[in-house]
């Protein structure tokens, strides 16, 4: 009974949080890149007050908002004001009751806030300053549990999402659209904004704690239905799943914009390496 909790509790994560969790892996990964990358290039305080303010902003707002979700309390929040003595730009304090399940949980949100916030930031202004939706492309692309428990599905799913970002970047690069001030202001908010959507030790720290908390729970509550034979309702979690699969799309949106990002800042660096 314990083994088919543990198990069944892998696969939920797997379906419910997976892809998720993978996605804010890999926006880690880059994003820190291109900050990093984007220091070599315009310099520190260069990228910081022409750039890194904004994304800074958003960063620590993604931290604020997930506090008040979760309810922990918000003691003194500082957007940006980078600290010549360390790498801090900005922060967020807050308390939470460390009895109280759903604030340990919480954790976990606030600790990727900035991912969450940030995708939803760059999607947010796609939609109001370029010429077609990513939406209107991806209309019939989700990711579904049913995908998710087969290999063949993924890679299937994997070369439409392919074809659909190369129509919808196709289109979205014409010499009309090129010619529009509007994709200009949201390749310098992605810019701003992409760079930053990393997450410090802390932030890693605070949301592995939360998520080790929910898993736990997840398991008890998987090991009360299959005590009172009611597992039949466990299968109903996976469907729930699919409800966040536009979440999903624009986080992989936000992913492969940012993975440009960074290809043209490496472009910019070589350039400037030849020029020398």
């Amino acid at each position: 009974m314990i083994i088919d909790a543990l198990q069944t509790t892998l696969i939920q994560f797997f379906v419910l949080l997976g892809p998720g969790l993978m996605l804010a892996y890999l926006m880690n990964l880059v994003s820190g890149s291109v900050e990093l990358k984007a220091y070599q290039v315009l310099g520190r305080r260069g990228y910081l007050w022409g750039f890194g303010w904004l994304g800074t902003m958003v960063h620590e707002l993604g931290h604020a908002v997930m506090c008040v979700l979760f309810g922990h309390k918000i003691h003194k929040i500082v957007l940006f004001n980078p600290d010549p003595n360390s790498a801090a730009l900005g922060f967020v304090e807050h308390s939470h009751n460390p009895k109280n399940i759903y604030h340990i949980i919480g954790n976990f949100f606030i600790g990727i806030g900035p991912i969450i916030l940030g995708t939803l930031v760059i999607y947010t202004i796609s939609l109001l300053l370029l010429p077609e939706s990513f939406n209107t492309y991806a209309a019939n692309l989700k990711i579904t549990h049913e995908i998710l428990l087969g290999w063949d599905s993924v890679k299937e799913f994997g070369w439409d999402a392919y074809e659909v970002f190369q129509r919808f970047l196709s289109d979205s690069l014409t010499t009309e659209a090129l010619s529009n001030w509007k994709i200009y202001i949201f390749c310098y908010a992605l810019f701003c904004i992409g760079s930053s959507m990393k997450l410090s030790s802390s932030d890693i720290k605070s949301a592995v704690h939360g998520f080790l908390v929910m898993a736990g729970l997840f398991f008890l509550i998987n090991l009360a239905l299959i005590y009172w034979d009611l597992s039949s309702k466990v299968g109903e979690l996976f469907s729930y799943g699919d409800y966040l699969s536009a979440f999903y799309l624009t986080m992989l949106f936000a992913l492969v914009l940012n993975i440009l990002v960074l290809i043209s800042l490496s472009v910019i660096q070589s350039v400037k390496s030849l020029l020398r």
